[in-house]
């Protein structure tokens, strides 16, 4: 008789899963299609570096993918306990960024695919291959806050007054400012002593050549009566 028929009728049957079992908790998936993908450099900053990677290539839609855990130099930076995978903001999200990173040293990254299945087939993890990523720290210097400062143009530079010399003050002693009014006056006032000036001479003119003409017809005259 089988071994099934000496089981006893009340005991129950486990079913068979004929689907893939992804291993218990804490074993991995090795192969390439359970590793990240594309692990690489997005950016740098001032001591940080952000980093970005692909999901694995497999497909099993009943395999959920979450980066388990992440390393720097050996140390782990950021890790996610398979129990917590859906409560990881971290998990499904890049890029990540790596802080407190020192310029001028060499840094290896490792990603590490974690994986889960359930509640259908049990709640089972498992991991992948760690993918990895050595680059060597820029030395990139904080931004600076830019002060502008506005030149002062030509038109609006303060004119400075300087003193007159000892030179300058004894040339203008004697100098004294009339008003424009005054000037005028003066101008015209030296105008019309002009004109006076010729009229007199032309009058002078006249007499004297009308003196010469009766000194002549005087001398005809005595000359006839003679």
């Amino acid at each position: 008789m089988s071994e099934a028929a000496d089981a006893a009728p009340d005991q129950p049957v486990e079913s068979v899963d004929s689907s893939p079992q992804i291993p218990q908790y804490p074993v991995y998936l090795p192969g390439p299609e359970y590793m990240v993908n594309n692990l690489h450099i997005v950016s740098f900053g001032p001591g940080t570096a952000d980093i970005s990677w692909d999901r694995p290539s497999f497909e099993d839609p009943r395999i959920t993918f979450n980066p388990h855990l992440i390393t720097v130099n050996g140390e782990y930076v950021e890790t996610c306990p398979p129990e917590f995978f859906d409560s990881c903001w971290w998990s499904s999200r890049t890029p990540y960024t790596l802080e407190d990173l020192r310029p001028g040293q060499s840094y290896t990254v490792t990603v590490t695919a974690g994986f889960s299945r359930g509640p259908d087939g049990g709640m089972t993890f498992a991991y992948g291959d760690p993918a990895e990523l050595t680059f060597l720290m820029p030395d990139i210097a904080p931004p600076t806050e830019e002060r502008i400062v506005e030149e002062p143009s030509e038109s609006s530079e303060p004119l400075e007054a300087n003193p007159p010399s000892d030179d300058a003050q004894v040339d203008l002693a004697g100098v004294q400012s009339k008003p424009a009014g005054a000037k005028r006056a003066e101008l015209a006032a030296t105008g019309s002593s002009t004109s006076q000036l010729m009229w007199v001479a032309l009058g002078c003119v006249i007499l004297g050549g009308a003196a010469l003409w009766f000194r002549r017809f005087v001398g005809v005259a005595r000359g006839t009566h003679a």
